[in-house]
């Protein structure tokens, strides 16, 4: 088993805030969710977490909500200490590109994809937010922000093609 090497937490004011956030934002979530389902149930309109042909997702309740989060204080913190970081300050508001990934870097961007993540893994049956899935997140955001190299693993559907692999290089020769 390949060991992970150990990241320290190199903003740790902009770790606590995010954690405090998201903490505020799981519960908020977590919350409409299940009225949402309750509502459903009782009001016989459920089906396969439907509501009116609409699917309750906990992304769509992000989104839905996506004004009031960002006036969570923690969330307006958060905001002003990546744009007070000066690393930090130089990857916002510009795009992130690979050959397939194109989005935007913006506070918003990088903790609602933290949310996301906890908020689908857990919100249905779990009701505490997993602490170690942020710090892993965490970690990777703060790699993103710091590092000047990242590792990225990109996949391709191959179909009807032959290879072989020199296993000194890793290098590929395509037939």
């Amino acid at each position: 088993m390949k060991k992970e090497r150990q990241r320290e937490i190199k903003n740790e004011e902009l770790f606590q805030q995010s954690r405090n956030f998201l903490v505020k934002a799981f519960a908020i979530i977590k919350e409409d969710y299940d009225k949402r389902i309750t509502a459903g149930i009782a009001e016989g309109k459920i089906f396969s977490l439907a509501i009116d042909n609409r699917l309750i997702t906990p992304g769509l309740i992000i989104e839905d909500r996506e004004e009031e989060l960002q006036k969570v204080l923690e969330f307006r913190e958060c905001v002003r200490l990546m744009h007070s970081d000066t690393v930090i300050s130089k990857k916002m508001s510009k795009y992130l590109a690979t050959s397939r990934f194109y989005e935007y870097l913006s506070p918003w961007n990088c903790l609602v994809h933290m949310l996301k993540e906890i908020v689908h893994k857990d919100v249905i049956t779990v009701t505490n937010f997993d602490e170690q899935l942020f710090l892993s997140m965490y970690k990777d955001l703060e790699d993103l922000f710091y590092n000047d190299r990242l590792s990225v693993t990109d996949i391709a559907v191959l179909k009807n093609f032959e290879c072989d692999i020199d296993s000194e290089t890793g290098t590929w020769t395509l037939y």
